[in-house]
């Protein structure tokens, strides 16, 4: 019987009789899931299929090396954990103190006393630094501190007979 080998692009490749398909076998041009066309009735088969051709035994093929990254896990509601609620990096004493010490600052810039912008400054300090890691309140007494200072510069430095 003559066949020619149908490729995998469609082509028609000889015709050749069963000991040309053998050999062509033992190179491994075809395989047993090859497509074979008759060359008198134009059916087609798979070479596996038509008696008189030998595939030896092939080697088992190795397993694929296995992918180096694992797959994401299966989304499901109760899987994935929300984000940690917002929460400021900080003490809030730092801003309770700031508050207290621009109130004392403001208080005591307005007795005349002479200690009240060092009061206020260690209050903006203590502001400052809790404003920076996001304390809610810092800046507002911040600015209670440095209005505690300006009070005391502008009523008992440059206008100190208003008072």
């Amino acid at each position: 019987m003559v066949y020619y080998v149908v490729g995998p692009d469609g082509n028609r490749y000889g015709p050749a009789d069963l000991p040309t398909l053998n050999a062509w076998i033992a190179q491994g041009r075809i395989a047993p899931q090859s497509i074979l066309e008759d060359a008198h009735t134009r059916s087609r088969t798979t070479a596996g299929m038509v008696p008189g051709l030998i595939f030896a035994a092939m080697p088992p093929t190795a397993a694929p090396a296995p992918f180096p990254y694992s797959p994401p896990p299966a989304y499901s509601p109760g899987s994935m954990t929300p984000f940690p609620p917002y929460a400021p990096s900080g003490n809030s004493t730092e801003v309770q103190l700031a508050w207290g010490l621009g109130a004392l600052g403001l208080l005591t810039a307005y007795l005349g006393w002479f200690m009240s912008p060092f009061l206020a400054l260690v209050g903006w300090i203590l502001a400052t630094k809790s404003a920076n890691r996001t304390m809610p309140g810092a800046r507002a007494a911040g600015y209670l501190c440095l209005g505690a200072i300006l009070f005391y510069v502008l009523f008992r430095v440059v206008y100190p007979n208003i008072f």
